[in-house]
């Protein structure tokens, strides 16, 4: 047999299977409705919710020394997707009286307890993290209604890229990027709990900021921030 003969042979051999799996798999009718439906039903058992969340926060120093206060609306911003590979990103401004100078040596800390006296009129640090959230989800939800109760706890794995001091005083801002709280690991835990688009949320960040950091006189600085707002989960 020559090779021209194997080739026809060969290609008649693959058309009989291709004709005889067509005709198993093919019974002559028509597809209902009934079987349409049935399809879509099975694949609605697969539907998407809670993909993306978006956040806004009152940010709150725990654990901070006494004379420590904070000013203005401290807050933060929170945006993720939750969905395959989850991602997010955090930014927080949190206005205190703990005024950052930086030095040679490193950057200094002063609690300034009026503000006045030092024609400063506004003091804050602020953050921007990368976050992995890791969550356990309990909802009411079904595939036909977008409406229903859910608790969401977990754990948000952060890391801080850039972090920036800012003070002004007498008319001028002072600021630069604060190494006492950039490039740091955070952990923190977490509950979301409310009914269709209205969420409440509590995060409380374990890894405390400026966690070595000290005034001149030897006062700690160290504090923990808490987080209380409101958490919007969309799709």
């Amino acid at each position: 047999m020559n090779k021209l003969n194997r080739i026809l042979l060969l290609f008649a051999f693959h058309f009989s299977l291709f004709t005889f799996a067509q005709e198993n798999n093919d019974d002559g009718m028509i597809s209902t409705p009934q079987t349409a439906t049935a399809t879509d039903t099975e694949a609605d058992l697969h539907y998407l919710e809670d993909q993306f969340y978006f956040g806004l926060t009152y940010d709150y120093l725990a654990g901070k020394a006494n004379n420590v206060v904070q000013h203005n609306l401290s807050r933060g911003i929170h945006v993720g997707f939750i969905r395959d590979l989850p991602i997010g990103y955090a930014y927080d401004l949190v206005y205190n009286n703990m005024v950052a100078n930086k030095t040679v040596s490193g950057v200094s800390y002063e609690i300034v307890e009026r503000f006045s006296d030092r024609n400063i009129t506004r003091n804050f640090f602020e953050t921007h993290s990368v976050e992995i959230p890791v969550e356990f989800r309990f909802r009411t939800s079904t595939p036909y209604s977008h409406k229903f109760w859910r608790v969401h706890t977990g754990a948000r794995f952060a890391y801080i890229f850039n972090s920036r001091s800012l003070y002004t005083a007498d008319g001028v801002s002072i600021a630069f990027q604060n190494s006492d709280i950039a490039h740091t690991f955070q952990v923190k835990p977490f509950i979301a709990f409310g009914y269709n688009a209205l969420n409440f949320y509590v995060q409380y960040n374990l890894t405390p900021l400026l966690k070595d950091a000290k005034t001149t006189d030897g006062t700690s600085l160290k504090s923990n921030v808490l987080q209380l707002g409101l958490l919007f989960y969309i799709l």
